[in-house]
């Protein structure tokens, strides 16, 4: 991903992190933080340690030009997962009760999708939703994307609950 998170994705109909984080890159640092905490995710969510702030600040410091990513895919994932997001759910995908948009939801839905994209094929927007309608219909998730959500327990179950949604999509 080129500096400040950007895509070189268009996508009208987008969730909100997907409109922030597009060609121009997102302007707001909430959302520059949400585009850094889905790609650190994604590409290292199984160090990820407490506190949030730290791990975000570890790896911008070890990626800071993105040399030692895949830039290609890692942006050819994230773009693909917020077109299929802005196709299928659409802002849904983000927003969990008040209609806010809920940085945990959206992490977790970024993340597991993109991790659905390593394997080489591309689900349907209709399948997206149905993993997002799963995903929100799992009992524990709620908590995982409400309670603590810096917590290294809480960041794991709602990282693998929403890959193991996508990975039926």
């Amino acid at each position: 991903m080129p500096e400040n998170c950007s895509t070189s994705s268009k996508v009208s109909t987008a969730p909100s992190i997907g409109e922030r984080c597009t060609a121009s890159g997102p302007s707001r640092l909430r959302d520059q933080k949400l585009c850094w905490r889905i790609i650190a995710l994604y590409s290292s969510g199984a160090t990820y340690s407490r506190p949030l702030k730290s791990f975000l600040n570890r790896f911008a410091g070890e990626h800071r030009e993105l040399k030692a990513l895949n830039k290609s895919l890692v942006t050819s994932r994230f773009t693909q997962a917020i077109d299929l997001l802005a196709k299928g759910p659409g802002p849904a995908a983000f927003r969990h009760g008040s209609g806010q948009v809920n940085a945990a939801l959206a992490e977790a839905t970024s993340v597991g999708l993109m991790r659905r994209l390593d394997s080489g094929t591309s689900p349907t927007p209709s399948t997206v939703r149905a993993a997002v309608e799963r995903l929100g219909a799992d009992k524990d998730f709620p908590q995982a994307i409400s309670r603590a959500t810096a917590d290294e327990e809480q960041v794991r179950k709602r990282l693998e609950a929403a890959t193991a949604s996508f990975a039926g999509a």
